[in-house]
């Protein structure tokens, strides 16, 4: 091994610690040989350095397949899509058969669109707010995302949604399933026509268990369970490692990997560390060199470096004063040379760079040995106060360098990007569910629910044994938009329902969209489980991280959230007020029987409720107003209108108020 370094400074390098346990070189378990290339004597000579490294490197790239994070977004896509086609084709199964097929689609859009555009927009939120971090692979990989993100959405709302319309032109023609060219039978008398929607076994079990969430006992498990995982999540934060493993990068069989195993087994060394003087410097006055031998005194000082250190000035002073050399003034340069051309010390040839006609020097340095530790806030700690010992203790234009600091830097930064992502994107998530959400409380317990959320994960990353870094970084960015996701399908549910008190509107969300979040949920996993089986363990990671994602967003979105929604957002709201006519999307249904029946529970609830906030308005001319004359009407019609009168002046509407639809019944009502 070559390198300008005496042997004896090479052994540890060379051997490692293989032998401390054994004290003999003969016993050794391991060799290390590193060749290093020489200096390049001119431009041309660095030129064709450089471009046999390129050849050599892409000769090497050649024989391998490439590694990419971007190799994870076709399964990351896959999973958003389906979720949403999910919640799509479930309110398609809602809409009554006599609907047209364009009604048909226009109430699925209606009442899916605003959801899967809520969830579509926090997800590309999120990776977009994340391109703005100092990692340039997280931001690769975030523009990627966020572009895929996009593309994926104007497929479903564009070419599923023209897909579904083929799809219910096929049902109203009376054509099966998958085999088209088959066509139903007839009905039976008595017998509902076979696309006649028919209640899901999943929307039911869906009912039973929000049902089952409603109960005070199980609410006080729930929140108990909750606040457990939160604390267990809090404590898991405090003890996230930051330590980045390069193995992770490389395929278990190959040789990279076993290569950093055995360096890490057998040559764990002390890390040296450079402090490089640069500028122009008068290294003839005393004052200078004093100040270049004080470099060696920062490592000493420093509690995470040894009292070792190797210094050109001190060997250049030591030998003047043993030759009784004259070092300082003009004869400086001239005694350097002579210095450095002695055998003994040639090694430091490398710690000074002369100019190019040497009649100065360009730079120096001072080579330091990091204490050994594997502690990735050790290695942050040593390389942060380093540069404040050298700021405050020195006067030179001084700073450390070595090549470990290229990791060492993400140690530095890395908590400090996460928290910042996970912020600006926490915040902009409110920003773009609040107008779909429509009320701030329910805003807050979704944000609440994705604060727990990624909490949790931190938990989880220490169970796993995965530590903060780049890699792991990418998948928090994507839960803040998949924690997002499955809360606000549920919270938008809650807060469009119907019904009357908050618990029959947890049982009325989850029986509505609970079904669809769930196997959204599982298709996205599905998506993802083949990176399960993946030969690189940065993929793994991926997975368990993704699994973690899949598996705490659905038990936030389907069991914690909902409980809190039915606790901090128990009053009623007019959030939806539907017109007197208006209690379903059939074509020709003029029962407003349940209407009416629901403006009087909300009324009553509102009452019993203590909140005088809500005065429902007093008008005496409200049947005056919504008098409609029926002098040419059938009977039938007649009895409906009177109903609907009735229903006016019981919910105490002004038909002024541009809030309320109004219906002007002319002909069949409709």
């Amino acid at each position: 091994m070559r390198n300008g370094r005496p042997f004896w400074l090479n052994f540890n390098r060379m051997f490692g610690k293989a032998t401390r346990k054994h004290g003999s070189i003969t016993d050794a378990k391991a060799l290390q040989m590193i060749y290093l290339l020489r200096d390049p004597r001119d431009d041309d000579e660095s030129d064709k350095i450089l471009k046999w490294e390129k050849a050599f490197i892409d000769k090497l790239g050649s024989l391998v397949d490439k590694l990419s994070l971007v190799g994870v977004l076709p399964f990351l896509v896959l999973g958003i899509g389906i979720d949403d086609m999910f919640i799509m084709v479930d309110e398609l199964d809602r809409q009554p058969r006599d609907l047209s097929t364009t009604g048909k689609i226009k109430a699925v859009m209606k009442h899916s669109g605003a959801t899967v555009t809520m969830t579509t927009m926090t997800d590309l939120v999120a990776f977009a707010v994340s391109t703005s971090t100092s990692f340039p692979a997280i931001r690769y990989f975030c523009v990627y995302a966020a572009l895929t993100v996009t593309f994926s959405f104007l497929m479903v709302v564009t070419f599923f949604v023209a897909l579904m319309t083929y799809d219910v032109r096929r049902i109203k023609s009376g054509r099966r399933d998958f085999l088209p060219f088959c066509l139903a039978p007839r009905p039976k008398e008595g017998k509902p026509a076979w696309d006649e929607p028919l209640p899901q076994t999943s929307n039911k079990v869906m009912k039973y268990w929000g049902t089952l969430l409603t109960l005070p006992i199980t609410k006080v498990l729930v929140i108990l369970f909750s606040l457990s995982l939160l604390g267990a999540g809090i404590y898991g934060v405090t003890q996230v490692d930051e330590s980045f493993d390069r193995r992770v990068l490389a395929r278990d069989d190959s040789y990279l990997r076993q290569f950093l195993t055995a360096q890490g087994k057998y040559f764990e060394l002390s890390i040296g560390v450079s402090i490089v003087q640069t500028g122009e410097v008068d290294y003839q006055l005393r004052s200078t060199q004093s100040d270049i031998k004080e470099l060696t005194n920062v490592f000493k000082e420093n509690e995470y470096y040894k009292n070792q250190s190797l210094s050109w000035m001190d060997a250049f002073a030591q030998y003047a004063k043993k030759s009784k050399r004259n070092i300082t003034g003009s004869g400086f340069l001239r005694e350097l040379k002579t210095f450095l051309r002695i055998p003994e010390f040639s090694y430091f040839t490398q710690d000074v760079k002369l100019s190019e006609d040497e009649t100065k020097i360009e730079a120096s340095r001072v080579v330091g040995y990091m204490k050994d530790s594997g502690s990735s806030t050790f290695q942050k700690n040593a390389m942060l106060t380093l540069r404040e010992d050298i700021s405050k203790k020195s006067k030179l234009n001084a700073f450390p360098i070595t090549r470990s600091f290229i990791f060492f830097e993400q140690y530095a930064i890395t908590s400090h990007e996460t928290l910042r992502n996970l912020i600006i994107a926490g915040l902009t998530v409110v920003i773009v569910t609040s107008p779909f959400l429509m009320d701030f409380t329910v805003t807050f317990v979704v944000v609440l629910n994705f604060a727990a959320l990624v909490c949790e994960l931190f938990g989880l990353m220490v169970i796993w044994d995965v530590s903060l870094n780049s890699v792991s970084m990418i998948n928090l960015v994507m839960a803040i938009g998949f924690a997002v996701d499955y809360s606000a399908h549920i919270a938008h549910a809650y807060i469009t329902s119907s019904k009357v008190t908050a618990d029959e509107r947890v049982v009325d969300a989850l029986s509505t969209l609970g079904a669809s979040v769930f196997m959204g949920g599982v298709s996205t996993f599905l998506g993802m489980v083949v990176l399960a089986f993946a030969a690189s363990e940065i993929f793994r990671i991926f997975f368990r991280m993704f699994f973690g994602i899949v598996m705490l967003g659905l038990l936030h979105g389907l069991c914690i959230m909902p409980v809190y929604l039915s606790l901090l957002c128990w009053r009623p709201a007019l959030i939806r007020r539907p017109s007197v006519l208006d209690t379903s999307e059939k074509l020709g249904s003029t029962d407003t029987t349940d209407n009416i029946t629901n403006t009087n529970g909300f009324l009553e609830a509102v009452k019993s409720s203590g909140d005088t906030s809500f005065q429902p308005p007093q008008n005496s001319n409200s049947k005056k107003e919504a008098d409609i004359s029926l002098n040419e009407k059938p009977a039938n019609q007649q009895i409906q209108t009177n109903e609907a009168e009735k229903g006016i002046q019981n919910m105490g509407i002004d038909e002024d108020d541009d809030d309320v639809e109004t219906v002007e019944v002319e002909g069949d009502v409709k």
